[in-house]
């Protein structure tokens, strides 16, 4: 078995090896483990804390979830959305995004600490959520805003991958333009190669000036959620990721509307 790579209890150091420019604010990040065999060590669901400086030095971390299978050796890859500075409510944007995107260059390190979180897919319809353990989910639904389309993303890479995995997933993913989309190419391609076993959906804020957009514009909706979720059932999970904002307005309650049980809604 390949070693790994995290400790669960002390801080690994790992170093940017490449930084790939996704959009105007959005990275793909690759770490070296420390040899090419290791990999990462870290369950699915799970997530690490990742450790940097904010603009005034402060010492800050935040959780992460990468985006390569956790089979994967050698390298670890995270998408990060740098947040930069919006007045007046942001007037110093996101401590640690833009200290991974903007102030960290190739070469240099960054520690780590994991696994984290009270999630784990197991594979094939098995889950334990905090101390609960479920077995034979068939459905799992899911919601993300933003960045909080990684864990999601982890999930379906490892479940997809699984040809004996029968779970059928179904995800809606918000942003606030259709460049602003993260993860698109890497959603797209896994609707494409497994439409029987993952449906996808986006919505925007605001549509695009030009070009045919086939998917919605606004808000997360009780309707869209009928529409593009499997329905409330003993086995069906949903799982969301967002801002608060977007789960206290959008999804809590309206799976709530929607008869989801509160013990099979699973947040980030």
């Amino acid at each position: 078995a390949s070693p790994v790579a995290l400790k669960a209890s002390q801080k690994i150091r790992l170093d940017l090896t490449e930084k790939e420019e996704l959009s105007h604010d959005s990275y793909r990040l690759r770490f070296a483990l420390p040899t090419p065999a290791h990999r990462l060590g870290l369950p699915v669901g799970k997530h690490v804390l990742v450790y940097g400086r904010d603009v005034d030095d402060k010492l800050v971390a935040r959780a992460y979830t990468p985006i390569s299978a956790d089979n994967v050796e050698g390298y670890v890859d995270f998408v990060v959305k740098a947040y930069r500075p919006a007045l007046p409510h942001f007037p110093k944007g996101g401590a640690l995004s833009q200290y991974l995107c903007d102030r960290v260059a190739v070469g240099e390190a960054v520690q780590f600490r994991g696994p984290l979180g009270h999630v784990e897919y197991l594979g094939r319809g098995a889950w334990t959520v905090g101390p609960t353990k479920f077995e034979g989910v068939a459905k799992v639904g899911m919601v993300s805003g933003g960045t909080g389309v990684t864990p999601h993303l982890q999930i379906l890479i490892n479940a997809l991958a699984d040809p004996d995995d029968a779970t059928h997933f179904s995800l809606i993913h918000a942003n606030k333009t259709v460049e602003d989309i993260l993860c698109r190419k890497e959603l797209d391609a896994l609707a494409a190669a497994h439409p029987d076993r993952f449906h996808l959906w986006y919505t925007v804020d605001a549509k695009p000036e030009s070009g045919e957009w086939p998917y919605s514009v606004g808000f997360v909706t009780e309707a869209m959620m009928r529409a593009h979720l499997p329905a409330a059932s003993p086995t069906t999970l949903v799982a969301s990721c967002g801002p608060p904002a977007m789960i206290t307005r959008a999804c809590t309650p309206n799976l709530n509307k929607l008869g989801h049980a509160a013990d099979h809604q699973i947040y980030f």
